[in-house]
């Protein structure tokens, strides 16, 4: 697998605190664009024919392959596979792969925005302790972090948050239903109609 080219695609070739670099950034990670996620499904969507059938990755050393395998698993995923269940296929893996890494501080060496997103697998996760433990990773790495990424990881933080509150109040994540073919029950119908009730 080519760690260099997931690494450098998601992050661009250096990583910057500018104003311009999070808009150019976010956009990439956080949006919905068919071109980027027709991108990922050409160039990388190939490299997770590896982990189909696998219950358990080995780790890396490397703390730059570690943070790249969860870029492909967790967030790469989502763009190649948007609105089909098989976007949360993976979930499972990157999990336990994030926790066992995070547990062995592979985490510590990368940039503050890499750290960030070894979390996310956590922020993911339908299971209150997971939820809880990464709104105290967010917090930890608010508080760790630049100044010049205060604000850009209160937002992280917020947002881990949110998703805790959600899997306390429901146990799961109601937006992913309708994709994996769960039956809503009447709150979260009326939950779902809500502003902010998916991400």
């Amino acid at each position: 697998m080519d760690y260099e080219s997931i690494h450098e695609y998601w992050f661009g070739p250096e990583i910057l605190s500018s104003p311009e670099y999070f808009k150019e950034r976010g956009n990439l990670w956080f949006g919905k664009n068919e071109d980027v996620d027709q991108y990922i499904r050409e160039h990388f969507a190939p490299m997770l024919k590896s982990y189909e059938e696998i219950s358990q990755i080995e780790l890396p050393s490397d703390p730059k392959q570690f943070i790249s395998t969860i870029i492909l698993l967790d967030q790469m995923t989502r763009n190649a596979f948007r609105g089909q269940e098989k976007m949360y296929h993976f979930d499972p893996i990157v999990l336990d792969f994030s926790k066992r890494g995070i547990s062995k501080h592979l985490d510590q060496d990368l940039h503050c925005l890499e750290r960030a997103f070894c979390y996310l697998p956590l922020e993911h996760s339908e299971k209150l302790e997971d939820q809880t433990q990464c709104v105290e990773l967010y917090a930890t790495l608010h508080e760790q972090c630049p100044s010049e990424y205060k604000e850009y990881m209160a937002s992280m933080l917020e947002y881990a948050h949110k998703h805790k509150v959600i899997v306390e109040r429901f146990g799961r994540f109601p937006h992913r239903n309708e994709i994996l073919v769960r039956e809503s029950t009447k709150e979260e119908i009326l939950f779902l109609q809500e502003k902010g009730s998916s991400f």
